[in-house]
């Protein structure tokens, strides 16, 4: 009969080479052969992380808490006890967790890759939960514990995420940027650089995040990778030229944004609509037209999209489809939006021959709180029949009406 260190060795073996059920029958067996305390908590340990591999949560915790029993040393017992905090908190026992994970680091010594390790681990359970102020505090010192600087690199890509959910995007950028120069592992450069550019893009740091997805471009990616990120550079080149007012090369990078098939609704609209946006802007309101009425059919936006048609359809004399769609639009508690809708119909009313309805509209405007003086100035300008209209309404009220850029991008 095979000795215990015989059996553990086997499994141990086994375990390398991918052989996960032979390894647990070797381990299982080992362990009815009564081995050494010493001995019984190694097998526990490595039939428990076959189990977590396995997804077999509540065996693995089982394990580990035996082994837990074995009284194993410092850095053992840290080691057991941040692995039995990962089960929990995989099977959703985020208190458990916790409980573990400050067990682990009450260990006393622990080797400082060993205590490195737990932090960081610690660090991303905060985030996890949304405790991004604690989850920075454990990367703080996982970061000052760890001297490899490819753990270190993994470490600020991690503070980074949590500075991005708390906003502190230029923080994030920051760690991002080292983290991306120490990180050897493609697949973990490209996350990076990914992140790296969406905080950018929370910054508004378009040209930056441009050139981060040119860069992601250049790496080795299967086929889905390749068609994600060359969508993602379209969309911000598009934004790019929006910003720079060249709204025919933004057309031009959403139309090729458009033709790959695997947006979703939500997602096609906002295309649409961006490109509705450039079109308009270019005085090409059929075309604007169009993109809003098809961003309308797939988009969940209805209340914005109905309000950006309205004025389009002001401006190809569209009055009374532009008057339906701002009444539609007006279902919004957005004393600002409101002021603004009401305004527009108040146009397209007399622009209708219908003056009663349009000073109606004005007044009511005048009555909501809002901010923008110029708004008020034209309100009250087309009040005052003394005084001259500007000469291109559309002009006035495009740019006001639709979506902010910056908005749009971050949803």
């Amino acid at each position: 009969m095979s000795s215990p260190e015989k059996l553990y060795q086997d499994g141990c073996e086994d375990f390398q080479n991918g052989l996960n059920d032979e390894a647990i029958r070797k381990f299982t067996l080992a362990l009815e052969c009564n081995p050494d305390q010493s001995l019984l908590a190694f097998i526990l340990v490595d039939r428990a992380a076959i189990y977590i591999i396995d997804l077999q949560y509540d065996n693995a915790i089982e394990d580990l808490t035996t082994a837990l029993g074995c009284n194993p040393d410092q850095d053992m017992k840290a080691s057991i006890l941040a692995d039995r905090a990962f089960a929990y908190l995989a099977g959703e026992k985020y208190q458990k967790a916790q409980e573990d994970y400050d067990l682990a680091l009450q260990c006393d010594p622990i080797e400082d890759a060993l205590l490195a390790g737990i932090l960081l681990a610690r660090g991303i359970f905060y985030g996890e939960v949304g405790e991004h102020e604690r989850a920075i505090d454990d990367f703080n010192r996982a970061h000052d514990t760890c001297i490899d600087p490819y753990e270190q690199a993994s470490i600020r890509h991690r503070r980074g995420c949590s500075y991005v959910a708390l906003k502190r995007y230029e923080e994030a950028i920051l760690d991002f940027t080292e983290a991306a120069i120490a990180c050897p592992n493609d697949q973990e450069a490209v996350l990076i650089l990914e992140d790296r550019a969406k905080a950018q893009i929370m910054m508004g740091w378009l040209e930056e995040a441009m050139k981060d997805y040119q860069l992601i471009l250049k790496y080795d990616l299967d086929q889905q990778q390749q068609l994600h990120f060359q969508m993602s550079f379209f969309f911000c080149e598009g934004a790019v030229h929006i910003k720079n007012r060249d709204y025919a090369k933004a057309i031009e990078s959403y139309t090729k944004l458009l033709q790959y098939d695997s947006h979703s609704l939500e997602a096609r609209a906002q295309i649409l609509y961006l490109r509705s946006h450039a079109y308009g802007r270019l005085k090409k309101f059929d075309l604007c037209e169009i993109d809003i009425s098809e961003a309308i059919k797939c988009g969940s936006d209805k209340v914005q999209l109905f309000g950006a048609r309205a004025v389009a359809r002001v401006g190809l004399k569209k009055y009374p489809e532009a008057i339906s769609d701002i009444t539609t639009a007006m279902d919004t508690t957005d004393e600002e939006w409101k002021a603004e809708l009401l305004y527009i119909r108040g146009v397209a009313h007399r622009e209708n021959n219908n003056l009663s309805m349009a000073r109606q509209d004005w007044e009511a405007a005048l009555r909501c709180t809002f901010k923008k003086e110029v708004l008020r100035e034209n309100i009250e300008a087309a009040l005052n029949s003394k005084t001259d209209q500007p000469a291109d309404i559309i002009d006035t009220i495009w740019g006001s009406v639709v979506f902010e850029l910056s908005d749009s991008l971050q949803k």
